[in-house]
């Protein structure tokens, strides 16, 4: 018996799979409109907001930077004097900068006299020491000055970030003979990335604007240098907001772990292996800087140590690690070795805080330091940091006239401990 031909279109036989396929082509045309109307309003696709609000707030930080720091013609650059910025931006953290008369970092605008009858200490160095990222008064210089002034002392902050001891030599010796700055004792934090800063000092490349520039580029022009399967990914990452998402969660679902990405995750997360450091560690780069740089700041800090006995100023020199020497165990670090015999060489103080951050632990302790002494994702120590440091300052300073001391006092921040 034959049967009649059905009829009717796929649609109608298949309704089920029909109200899927509208369903999904209206949520895409909702999605596709969503994300234009985004791009519309804002200027850019809603997959690279993350990126341009990180460029929105770099150009405010520069903005920002303009406000409070300068360039000078005799030690490169410094904060302006007598400033007060309420809003400086250093990663995801905003703080206050304020500067004295005379460009040095403060809890607030004040003039300070080039004489004192007060006991007056100077410290000096870069970034670390300025207290970038932290309020003045959670800074160490801030935290010490706060304390030594209920004993009389004096304490001023010289340190711009970016110092090194040419720097530190050219800023001193002009605060001293130029401008009539009196005091009676120098701290100098000597940085690791002091090393490298001095080897490459007023070299310059042009990787960092041909990098600016590759940033720069629009979608179409990448577009164009991209293969069809690239090409697909940026017409739906430009186009959508759901789907991008959707398919971005299963790619990271069913490709293998990233091992390289999941590395670089995490070393940026907690500051290490940054090149600038590992000179200490990593042979290649001390034989390719670190060893010529070590001299040329050696240089450096004997035209500042004979200025500063010219002029009957005492000197200590601090040195502290990076993320790279704690997490790799450098307790006896070439930067320890080699200040200890320079300051002791010229008879003149020498803290070493390595011991404060290295405890020759495994790499879970050690983690567990950098996640309570540093900025995260930064090299740069958060509030936590800048206590250790003065703390331990302040007990070597307030018991050991001599200024002399090799190891950290105090060892609370340790792994383990509260």
């Amino acid at each position: 018996m034959s049967t009649k031909k059905e009829k009717g279109s796929f649609f109608e036989k298949n309704p089920k799979v029909t109200i899927i396929a509208a369903i999904i082509l209206v949520i895409t045309a909702l999605d596709v409109t969503a994300a234009n109307v985004y791009k519309a309003i804002s200027g850019y696709p809603f997959y690279s907001r993350a990126q341009k609000e990180a460029e929105r707030m770099e150009k405010e930080a520069e903005r920002i930077d303009k406000i409070c720091r300068t360039g000078s013609s005799i030690y490169h650059h410094d904060f302006k004097k007598n400033i007060s910025v309420k809003n400086a931006i250093w990663g995801n953290r905003r703080y206050s900068i304020s500067t004295d008369s005379l460009g040095f970092r403060n809890r607030n605008v004040i003039d300070t006299p080039l004489k004192s009858n007060n006991y007056r200490i100077v410290f000096i160095g870069d970034s670390f020491t300025e207290g970038l990222g932290v309020e003045y008064q959670d800074t160490f210089v801030g935290i010490i000055s706060n304390k030594l002034s209920q004993e009389g002392i004096e304490v001023l902050n010289a340190a711009v970030c970016s110092y090194c001891p040419s720097l530190y030599w050219k800023k001193i010796k002009y605060l001293i003979e130029d401008v009539g700055l009196k005091f009676n004792e120098l701290f100098v934090f000597i940085d690791m990335s002091d090393i490298g800063d001095e080897f490459f000092y007023y070299k310059s490349t042009n990787q960092d604007t041909a990098e600016d520039k590759e940033h720069k580029k629009n979608d179409k022009n990448e577009i164009n240098k991209k293969s069809k399967k690239q090409l697909i990914e940026n017409v739906i990452r430009n186009n959508t907001l759901l789907v991008y998402f959707t398919l971005n969660k299963l790619r990271d679902f069913i490709l293998p772990i990233d091992t390289v990405k999941q590395k670089q995750q995490h070393d940026n997360k907690y500051g290490i292996n940054k090149q600038r450091s590992r000179w200490t560690i990593d042979d290649k780069l001390f034989q390719e800087y670190g060893k010529d740089g070590l001299d040329k700041t050696a240089f450096y800090m004997d035209l500042l140590f004979k200025l500063l006995r010219q002029h009957e100023i005492k000197l200590t020199i601090a040195v502290y690690p990076w993320p790279d020497q704690i997490i790799n165990n450098d307790l006896n670090s070439i930067q320890v070795v080699f200040w200890k015999n320079w300051a002791k060489k010229r008879d003149v103080g020498f803290l070493n805080y390595f011991p404060c951050f290295i405890k020759v632990n495994r790499e879970s302790d050690n983690i567990l330091i950098l996640e309570k002494l540093f900025i995260q994702g930064d090299v740069h120590w958060n509030e936590a940091g800048h206590k250790l440091i003065a703390e331990n300052f302040l007990s070597f300073y307030m018991n050991n006239s001599k200024g002399n001391i090799e190891i950290c006092v105090r060892d609370k921040y340790s792994a383990g401990h509260e």
